[in-house]
This record gives C-alpha cells, sequence and structure tokens, in this order.
C-alpha cells in the first residue's frame, strides 16, 4: 500500500469535508430564513457536483489504496444512499415549483439530506479514515 499517498488523500477528503459543511451551514442559514428554489438549486448542484466528485474519489482511489484494510462497499451504500435522497429532493423541488409540494416538506427534506451528509462524514471521520490508516479502534467498543 502507498501509506503516503493514502495519507495525504485522507487529509485532502478532509479538507473537502470541511469546505462542504460550511457551505451546507450557508444554506441552512438560508433555508431558516424561508425555503427559495434558488437555495435549494444550490444544494442540490452542490450535491450533485462537488459532493458527487468527492464521494467517487472515495470509491476509486482511495478504496483502491485502503483495499486491504477495509471493505469499499460502506462507502458505497452510504453515498448510494445520499445520491437516491438528492434524486428524491430534485423530484420534490420540480413538484415545489409547480405548487405541488408544501414549503415545509421541501425544507424538511432538505435539512434532512444535510443531516445525512453531514452524519455521513462524521462516520468517515470517525471510522472509516482511521480504519484505512490502519489506526486501532478498540476505544469504539466501550471497554
Amino acid at each position: 500500500m502507498e501509506e503516503g499517498r493514502l495519507n495525504e488523500l485522507i487529509e485532502d477528503l478532509l479538507r473537502e469535508h470541511r469546505e462542504f459543511l460550511k457551505i451546507l451551514r450557508e444554506i441552512e442559514v438560508e433555508l431558516s430564513g424561508g425555503v427559495s428554489a434558488e437555495t435549494l438549486t444550490k444544494l442540490l448542484n452542490v450535491m450533485k457536483r462537488e459532493v458527487e466528485e468527492h464521494a467517487l474519489k472515495e470509491e476509486g482511489e482511495l478504496a483502491k489504496l485502503a483495499e486491504d484494510r477495509f471493505d469499499p462497499e460502506a462507502l458505497v451504500f452510504a453515498h448510494d444512499n445520499i445520491r437516491d435522497r438528492v434524486a428524491e429532493l430534485e423530484d420534490l423541488l420540480e413538484d415545489y415549483e409547480k405548487g405541488k409540494r408544501p414549503t415545509e416538506v421541501i425544507k424538511r427534506e432538505a435539512l434532512s439530506l444535510i443531516k445525512l451528509v453531514r452524519d455521513h462524514f462524521q462516520e468517515e471521520e470517525n471510522l472509516f479514515f482511521p480504519l484505512m490508516r490502519g489506526e486501532d479502534l478498540e476505544h469504539l467498543g466501550g471497554d
């Protein structure tokens, strides 16, 4: 395993997490002031472009570098769940713009998607990435 490249890639991914979380916090603030198609489109664009590109790095190069320490199916499963939720929000936005969905429904779904991404990043940072680095995670057992 190319340990140096693995650690470098994880550090890059962690930086991206911080950048995405900042953008997602800004969108949450915008949503707290009221739902707009512009804010929802911004969320969808971030998810479909930047976050998707990020996920593909994890599923590709990162998974290959860490394959002897980590089963990438856990990453793929989580990413597919996020992809499904993005597609659902996209459909909801279309209905919302046609007046077929109430504001509260789409706001709840947008905030739920943001929470899902935030929770996933925490899982990667606290479990997946340490496992990929070969860190001892005995402390997670509670003993």
